[in-house]
């Protein structure tokens, strides 16, 4: 459901910064990423939801953390 899809785009943050911060873990992230974005809502999903590809999404619970929405294609 959405609360599990919506998690990936948090996932996926953490993957672009661990390859930011240790560029030799570069194509491990990478690999999750390219995983992971199959995991990402679709558009229509978005819509339903008055949201678009870029808007700001805060993921409450214990993640507790703010992101950028992310779809995929129908």
């Amino acid at each position: 459901g959405w609360d599990s899809q919506v998690v990936s785009w948090a996932a996926c943050d953490m993957w672009k910064k661990a390859k930011d911060i240790d560029p030799s873990f570069s194509a491990e992230a990478t690999k999750s990423i390219n995983t992971y974005t199959q995991y990402f809502p679709l558009v229509s999903e978005g819509f339903m939801r008055q949201l678009k590809q870029g808007d700001s999404f805060r993921i409450g619970c214990w993640i507790g953390t703010t992101t950028r929405c992310r779809f995929r294609k129908d």
